[in-house]
């Protein structure tokens, strides 16, 4: 494993594909979110920079589509949009190679919710985002359990309490995995960004 962080390794792989998409990379710092928690678990610690390295991949690619980049800063619509399908692409195929079909059925889901959520116009979209994106980081960690299929129905029904139910499931979670501290930390770094 490299020793540089999954950001940096993100922005080399932007880079290595040249224009137009390397020509939206911005200069400035930017941090980690949902990546440290998806590699801190029983499931990834074998390959944890590779989790956080993906995880980081699909979530830049969600900030292209609902907000603004960390690393990414397209000249237009049409760039932002082909950033993070690209994005979406690279970690779903990083997952392919570790032979992980959980993990790429996991963050598959989350994608189409996030996209559902914004297509029925879901109140509260960072919340929303920030609850599903907590759960999803801790199946891949540390696989499913029954408060993450519970949450996950709730999602695809249209449960207007689903982003409560996702919250308490990834909480309890956490505390059951020893992640409890992992989850705050990512918690507050997505708010940060949510915060603009």
């Amino acid at each position: 494993m490299t020793s540089s962080s999954p950001i940096d390794r993100l922005r080399a792989v932007i880079a290595a594909e040249g224009p137009p998409l390397a020509d939206g990379l911005v200069s400035a710092q930017a941090g980690e979110v949902f990546g440290p928690l998806a590699a801190a678990g029983s499931r990834t610690t074998a390959a944890a920079g590779d989790y956080a390295l993906l995880v980081e991949a699909i979530f830049e690619g969600y900030l292209l589509h609902y907000a603004s980049g960390r690393l990414l800063a397209p000249a237009d619509d049409d760039l932002r949009l082909l950033g993070g399908d690209f994005l979406y692409a690279y970690g779903l195929a990083s997952l392919a190679r570790l032979g992980d079909d959980d993990a790429i059925h996991d963050l598959a889901e989350l994608i189409g919710l996030c996209a559902q959520a914004s297509r029925d116009r879901v109140e509260r979209q960072p919340e929303f985002g920030a609850a599903f994106w907590a759960l999803t980081c801790l199946s891949v960690a540390a696989g499913r359990w029954p408060g993450y299929e519970q949450a996950i129905a709730a999602a695809r029904q249209g449960d207007p309490d689903a982003t409560i139910t996702a919250r308490e499931a990834a909480a309890e979670r956490a505390q059951a995995v020893g992640l409890t501290l992992g989850l705050e930390h990512s918690l507050i770094a997505f708010r940060s960004i949510a915060a603009g």
